[in-house]
Order: structure tokens, then sequence, then C-alpha cells
């Protein structure tokens, strides 16, 4: 699995993505890219909960399902 999450600041700040849940050591803080190969014991459905911060504090947050089959 493989995802970029894409985000956009009005001043131009440099921004940091942030997860949470089953994805929170498979995502650079830098990029937004997630690359995660589940492990079988996995399957199911996954709550995660994604932000992204600026480095004046500004930031956003959203929730996404991720499906192991």
């Amino acid at each position: 699995f493989s995802y970029k999450l894409n985000a956009f600041d009005e001043d131009n700040d440099t921004l940091f993505y942030l997860f949470d849940g089953i994805l929170q050591n498979y995502t650079n803080v830098l990029t937004g890219l997630i690359k995660f190969v589940p492990a079988e014991n996995l399957t199911g459905i996954h709550l995660v909960n994604s932000t992204v911060v600026d480095i004046k504090s500004g930031a956003d947050s959203k929730q996404f399902y991720i499906e192991i089959k």
C-alpha cells in the first residue's frame, strides 16, 4: 500500500504529516508519503487519524478507514 497525503499552507510554512493507528510508523512526516505492507494478522477495517501541522501551530485533521483483506 502506498499513498501520498497532500496538503497546502497559504503562508507556505513547512508542513508535518502525523498519523495514528495502524499507519503511525509507516509515514514520512515531511512528505506525507505512506508506505505500508500489512502483516497477515492485520486483516479487517482500521480507523486512521491524520493531522497536518505547520510550524506556526496551524493544523487540520481528517479520519479515514483502511480495509486490509
